[in-house]
């Protein structure tokens, strides 16, 4: 087979098998290699330079090089893996490229001593001749020959062209890994930015300083703010951001605990949630109680003035006469 006979042989091939880019530019380097060491029957070459010279990695290389054997195009035997240990290629043609290897000697040694006698020439009756009888070889029609290689040149410059788009495709996708996208920035929610307001607010009229805002904090406020909501749920109350910025306002007012007042930051309010409310509820309960004695005790300091006053004028009414 000649190199443009293995060229189309490739091409028939492809269209039953598609081969890939890969498996395509592996072909046409080995053809190249063999064709540039004089179509020899073996030649070696290490993993390393196959992949580097065809600009793909070793296993797609690999990959690649498994299919063009499953096709029936080329042999190879692995080498190990050290760089010394090479791999052997052989590509396959239906008669072993015969005619691709250039004849060094020929089959005969030439005869030195020419034959002077002329061989009889048989005589023929060019009249008698009839043509019927002679089968003349169809001659193929000018231009098959050029319209094949266009062809062919048309497909190496597409498969050229596909070969730059992996390529860059590839160094996009590198790119892309090296340089993952940013997430987008979370848009900071008004109800945490009024909270956060309001306590900043409280600690400055405590201690008359600024306090110090940190992610640990916001995060801390967030969980704060889902256990009012959650308290006033309870309680059938609105849950929308004014009710619950009140009741934040009141539960800040309201901390009267020694340790949280000299440690007073969100990070302690959030964890003694269920502490201050607790002392909260307490201090009410003790209020209503105080309110509820001290009206009995006034009621009862009515009725002993009433009993007074009637004593007194039934006193006067007996004694004096009067009505």
């Amino acid at each position: 087979m000649t190199y443009i006979e293995l060229i189309n042989n490739f091409w028939e091939l492809d269209e039953d098998w598609q081969f890939t880019c890969c498996e395509t530019r592996l072909y046409f380097y080995l053809l190249k290699t063999a064709n540039r060491l004089g179509w020899v029957d073996s030649w070696t070459r290490s993993d390393a330079k196959v992949s580097s010279d065809v600009g793909v990695s070793v296993n797609s290389m690999k990959t690649a090089r498994n299919r063009l054997v499953q096709a029936g195009l080329i042999e190879f035997k692995s080498g190990g893996n050290g760089q010394r240990d090479k791999t052997r290629y052989i590509v396959r043609c239906q008669f072993r490229c015969q005619n691709l290897i250039p004849k060094l000697t020929p089959k005969h040694e030439p005869n030195l001593i020419p034959n002077r006698e002329p061989k009889p020439q048989p005589y023929i009756n060019k009249t008698k001749i009839k043509t019927k009888n002679i089968n003349i070889p169809p001659t193929p029609p000018k231009g098959v020959d050029k319209a094949k290689e266009k062809e062919l040149l048309e497909k190496e410059e597409a498969l050229r062209v596909l070969e730059e788009e992996l390529k860059k495709r590839e160094a996009e996708l590198g790119a892309q890994s090296d340089n993952p996208p940013s997430k987008p920035k979370k848009r900071p929610n008004p109800l945490n930015s009024e909270a956060r307001k309001l306590f900043e607010e409280r600690y400055q009229a405590l201690f008359s300083s600024n306090y110090y805002w940190s992610a640990k904090d916001a995060g801390n406020m967030s969980s704060l703010l889902k256990k009012l909501k959650f308290q006033r749920e309870k309680k059938n109350l609105p849950i929308d951001d004014q009710g619950v910025l009140n009741a934040l306002k009141y539960l800040l007012d309201s901390i009267t605990d020694g340790w949280i007042l000299e440690n007073f930051s969100v990070t302690n309010i959030n964890s003694k949630f269920n502490e201050i409310v607790s002392q909260i509820m307490a201090r009410k309960q003790e209020h209503g109680n105080t309110k509820h004695t001290d009206g009995a005790k006034a009621r009862e300091q009515q009725t002993d003035r009433e009993i007074m006053e009637y004593a007194r004028s039934a006193f006067r009414k007996d004694v004096f006469g009067d009505s």
